[in-house]
């Protein structure tokens, strides 16, 4: 089986539970570097690219959504303690949290920081930063078994077009290996993932 069609196989895998449309990836090195060479190197490294691209995006979008309901949910619970204050006429604890609900508005979840009196919302925004983070751990660690499946299939097709004897074609293909090892997206999902196994590196 060719390289191109074993990541197709390995994306395949990956990608089934991944539902949602595209959308345009967070700004990055590697998205700029591979649009600069996106006419460059042969056809089965554009395929592979492309394929790895879209599921990439595909992860984004579905991170995207649950920090989205997670983020109406807080705002929800948020709206149910405003209610139980004033209707206690606990006049300080009903203000912060109207402090809250404006501080939040319609900010997008990357931007969220801790309130300035988290101890007046009894545990929601514990709660909250929870759940944020186990979301951020799924998708990097799904970000990093993506990855490191793409790098595997390059290194296969460098192998096939070395022994075919289309060296300029197996060049390019080993600087792509280079440009997406060294993403600092990719580099910062690992080593978060590798400290969460407990094997970070030294």
């Amino acid at each position: 089986m060719s390289a191109s069609r074993c990541l197709v196989a390995l994306l395949g895998g990956l990608a089934l539970t991944i539902p949602g449309p595209q959308v345009r990836a967070d700004t990055d090195d590697f998205e700029a570097a591979a649009e600069a060479a996106a006419e460059a190197g042969p056809a089965e490294l554009r395929e592979m690219r492309d394929k790895y691209q879209t599921a990439r995006r595909q992860l984004q979008q579905v991170r995207a959504e649950r920090f989205q309901r997670l983020t109406e949910e807080y705002r929800f619970q948020l709206l149910r303690r405003e209610q139980v204050f004033r209707e206690q006429a606990d006049l300080d604890n009903l203000l912060h949290t109207r402090a809250e609900l404006e501080r939040i508005g319609d900010k997008p979840d990357r931007e969220l920081t801790p309130p300035s009196n988290p101890a007046a919302l009894a545990g929601l925004w514990a709660l909250y930063e929870t759940n944020r983070n186990r979301i951020n751990q799924e998708y990097q660690s799904r970000f990093v078994a993506l990855t490191q499946s793409y790098l595997r299939a390059l290194r296969d097709l460098i192998a096939q077009l070395t022994r075919e004897d289309r060296i300029e074609d197996a060049i390019r293909c080993r600087e792509e290996v280079e440009t997406v090892s060294n993403a600092w997206d990719y580099l910062a999902a690992l080593e978060a993932v590798r400290a969460a196994s407990g094997n970070a590196s030294p």
